[in-house]
């Protein structure tokens, strides 16, 4: 078992990464920093979106649609939660589809910041498109 010293001093398990009194202030401010991020955003056509019902009662359908799980990582024979429904097509290309389960996909965020990456290369981005409709039949 390997062991580090915690940003406290503390000892810890490299598998822990911090002590649990660290690891709750991280989590603080992790938190803080996302409710900074959401108040000082300006898309906020998108956030009203995002805070709808309908487009909760959508993102509920597809989470059990996909059982849960991150499409991408079960391709891959792996089981990982899905934290994120991703648009295939992006809102900001046709927002028409926003509610269209078929362009839907449950993701973890790894995979949500890879695919997103692809998104820049319009070849990758084709490609990865593909991919996700075949996942989701």
């Amino acid at each position: 078992m390997l062991l580090k010293i915690c940003r406290c001093g503390k000892t810890v398990t490299m598998e822990q990464g911090m002590c649990e009194a660290c690891a709750v202030v991280a989590e603080e401010r992790r938190k803080q920093r996302h409710r900074d991020y959401k108040a000082k955003r300006t898309d906020t056509d998108n956030q009203k979106f995002y805070n709808s019902k309908p487009w909760r009662v959508t993102r509920a359908r597809v989470k059990d649609r996909d059982n849960g799980l991150c499409q991408l990582c079960w391709s891959e024979n792996k089981v990982k939660p899905m934290n994120t429904v991703h648009h295939i097509i992006p809102l900001e290309e046709n927002d028409r589809l926003a509610l269209v389960r078929s362009n839907l996909i449950s993701l973890c965020e790894k995979c949500h910041q890879k695919v997103h990456k692809l998104y820049d290369v319009r070849t990758e981005k084709f490609n990865m498109q593909k991919k996700l409709r075949t996942l989701i039949g």
